[in-house]
């Protein structure tokens, strides 16, 4: 997948969750990350326009704080293309399964997902299991009173 592909997938996500498009600053992010560039390779093709202390303190913080409330996973520069290649993966399986009449399932996905890959699906779920059973212990403490 290129990164336009996966962009607009991202920005329908970002839009869904936020009711806004990722900003210009935002995407030009996304793709030095996505080329594998530094903050400071991404300043310098930008021309300055942007400076790479705004860039690494302020842009990318805020992007990555973004995609892992959208995407629901923890996402850093390091791991974001992974993280939406498999968003992406997942959606044109969603489409195939419903385009051909059956019902979408994770080990679909997973299956076409690589060894890393799946050692980040499960540390994601994980985490968000473990929240759950805070929220539960929560619930239940409260409710007991």
């Amino acid at each position: 997948m290129d990164f336009e592909e996966v962009f607009k997938v991202l920005d329908a996500n970002v839009l869904a969750k936020t009711k806004r498009h990722l900003k210009d600053v935002e995407k030009f992010v996304l793709r030095g990350a996505w080329q594998g560039q530094t903050y400071e390779e991404m300043a310098k093709a930008s021309n300055y326009c942007y400076t790479p202390s705004y860039l690494k303190q302020d842009v990318g913080p805020n992007v990555w704080k973004l995609l892992s409330e959208t995407l629901e996973e923890k996402v850093s520069k390091t791991n974001f293309r992974a993280a939406l290649e498999r968003r992406a993966q997942f959606r044109e399986v969603q489409k195939t399964q419903k385009s051909a009449g059956a019902k979408p399932t994770i080990l679909t996905a997973l299956e076409n997902s690589t060894y890393e890959e799946l050692i980040e699906i499960l540390f994601a779920v994980q985490a968000n299991l473990e929240k759950m059973l805070v929220f539960q212990k929560r619930k239940n403490s409260f409710t007991a009173r």
